[in-house]
């Protein structure tokens, strides 16, 4: 807990947070990152070799995470990235981290759940032959997790695009 005098830092969901630029610079494995705008970047190394860490969600309003955030954790298995506005950046700032984790040796798999307006694969320029087969496919039982997710040219990244064409998919 920081000092509710302190005008340089301040403390929220087990995260310490640098006011000013609303930086989260430090956070361990049950840190909540604050969904109520007082944080739109996460530092390097924030979460240093926290090893504890499975998940993490980013709120609405995220618009940087340094390439070295996660350095060390790796029992990481899932990160999202959350927001109902549009443009505001979670596409770039998902295929951002996949990049980096994929660069670093992690498997990793991006997924599209933008059902309205995906467009993950015409701004990355994924090619794939034939119909596309995506996650909304994958919920509806019209095809396997394995036919509904595409290799990338990054070395252990693929992309699982949201689908296209589906009633209803959820």
């Amino acid at each position: 807990t920081v000092d509710k005098n302190n005008t340089t830092y301040h403390s929220a969901g087990n995260c310490l947070i640098e006011t000013a630029s609303k930086t989260v610079i430090l956070g361990c494995q049950n840190s909540i990152i604050p969904t109520d705008g007082s944080v739109t970047s996460i530092g390097s190394y924030a979460f240093y070799d926290c090893t504890g860490i499975t998940e993490v969600v980013f709120p609405e309003g995220t618009i940087y995470v340094d390439d070295d955030t996660f350095a060390g954790c790796t029992n990481l298995k899932k990160i999202v990235f959350t927001s109902n506005l549009q443009s505001e950046g979670k596409s770039w700032m998902a295929m951002h981290v996949a990049a980096n984790l994929a660069q670093r040796g992690r498997k990793v798999v991006l997924v599209d759940a933008d059902m309205r307006r995906s467009f993950l694969l015409q701004r990355y320029k994924v090619d794939i032959d034939g119909e596309v087969k995506g996650l909304a496919h994958y919920l509806t039982g019209q095809c396997t997790l394995e036919e509904a997710m595409y290799e990338t040219n990054m070395k252990d990244a693929c992309i699982i695009p949201a689908g296209r064409d589906v009633s209803n998919p959820v």
